[in-house]
């Protein structure tokens, strides 16, 4: 068989599909009734369904052989022709046309939806009518095994029960019985259910009662485990092992499209250690996307060329998958996370509207660029007041300055080395001025 007939079956142009359906058909070989069956019971377009049913029967129609007249015995004497006027006289065999095979498919596929509902009784009746509008429906194997779970008889029986009227009511009457007997059933039970629902009610006013007495700060706490046990369990992964998770808030999509947040971690933590309290509640206030990789161990800068391609990646991905602003993402990195965002801005300025980058334990300064391009991202550096890491060389910002960065830092007085509320001013800040732009 020709496998380019085959590929074609799975081509998402119809028209290919069906002129690879009709090839199949004319080469009336018999492998190709399994193929065939699976776009009979895959395919999305009824129409070449229903072609691919056709061609099948057709290959089983050109592969069976005619039978063989049996001679009579030496000692029989052979039958008298019959006389041209009876066999004008005899009924024409029942021609079975598109219209007739359509109203077959169509009842049985109403019979199919009846029996999922429960209905076998109308469903005995649906099949008795498909079977009557197109006969060869008797050889389908899909619809004798329909035939054989709604009347509850080997497959033979099943189509023989179909035929016979009397064998047929038996079994809708039989079919009716058992539908009576359920909802009797089914009635008995109604008075448990009654007592199961009041329980189940009492339960959730007992669960309100607790949730109202219970302080805002242990219901924020137990909403935010959910989300961030929601969001794990839903990580977004990319080929090469990359992983992030992607927080959307609630609502409609802003004008102009989401703002996006790139959360990075420090040294020894992961994607899930970014998805803060504080940094949900900011995506929420300000209809931001909060997205946070997991970058593994960071290593040094030198060293990172993987991750500021993974970064890279994740960053695309995410302005494909969804509706963004094209202004470009912001960058908020703490400790090593933040020396990467600065890695990132040096790399893909293209991709990044703005860093804020707290407590890196350095900066990077790319080389020197050749030429006047297009103004750079800012760059806001936020140090504790006692952290350790507040000593960053200066030569480091000024050499930033002089390549045309716009580098602020901001010292957070009495405290020490953090993700602290000033960083998410700054973060806000940019956020808003992302969709202002």
């Amino acid at each position: 068989m020709d496998p380019e007939l085959l590929a074609q079956l799975q081509n998402p142009d119809p028209a290919v599909r069906r002129k690879a359906i009709v090839a199949l058909g004319r080469t009336k070989d018999l492998a190709a009734l399994k193929p065939l069956a699976e776009v009979y019971h895959n395919d999305p377009v009824p129409e070449l369904r229903e072609l691919a049913r056709q061609a099948g029967r057709y290959i089983q129609q050109q592969n069976t052989p005619a039978p063989e007249p049996v001679a009579p015995p030496p000692d029989v004497a052979p039958e008298p022709p019959v006389p041209e006027q009876a066999l004008a006289a005899a009924p024409a065999a029942p021609v079975i046309t598109r219209a007739d095979v359509q109203h077959g498919q169509e009842h049985f596929r109403t019979a199919r939806n009846l029996h999922e509902a429960g209905e076998q009784a109308r469903a005995i009746k649906e099949l008795a009518l498909a079977l009557h509008a197109d006969p060869g429906l008797a050889k389908e194997p899909v619809f004798v095994s329909l035939a054989s779970e709604v009347l509850g008889a080997p497959p033979r029986a099943a189509i023989r029960t179909l035929l016979d009227p009397e064998r047929r009511q038996a079994a809708f009457r039989a079919a009716v019985a058992a539908r009576r007997r359920t909802a009797r059933r089914r009635g008995c039970a109604v008075g448990p259910v009654l007592a199961v629902l009041a329980l189940l009610l009492a339960f959730g006013a007992l669960a309100l009662t607790i949730w109202w007495i219970v302080d805002d700060d242990t219901v924020d706490s137990v909403r935010h485990r959910y989300t961030v046990w929601r969001l794990t369990r839903d990580e977004q992964s990319l080929p090469g092992g990359r992983t992030y998770y992607l927080y959307e808030p609630p609502g409609a999509i802003p004008n102009g499209g989401w703002a996006v947040i790139v959360a990075l971690h420090g040294s020894g933590a992961s994607g899930e250690d970014m998805l803060t309290p504080e940094l949900l509640d900011l995506a929420d206030d300000e209809r931001a996307l909060l997205v946070a990789p997991n970058l593994g161990a960071p290593g040094a800068l030198d060293a990172n060329a993987g991750q500021i391609e993974g970064l890279s990646q994740i960053v695309a991905h995410v302005r494909e998958a969804h509706a963004v602003s094209t202004e470009g993402v912001v960058l908020y990195g703490y400790e090593q996370g933040g020396v990467l965002a600065t890695a990132f801005l040096a790399a893909h300025p293209e991709q990044v509207y703005a860093v804020v980058a707290e407590s890196p334990s350095s900066v990077f300064v790319p080389e020197p660029r050749e030429g006047e391009g297009a103004p750079l991202p800012p760059l806001v550096l936020v140090y504790g007041e006692a952290d350790a890491l507040a000593q960053t060389s200066q030569a480091a910002i000024d050499a930033l300055h002089t390549q045309g960065y716009p580098v602020e830092v901001v010292m957070v007085p009495g405290q020490g080395r953090q993700m602290s509320g000033e960083g998410r001013l700054v973060l806000r800040r940019f956020v808003r001025a992302l969709h202002a732009a």
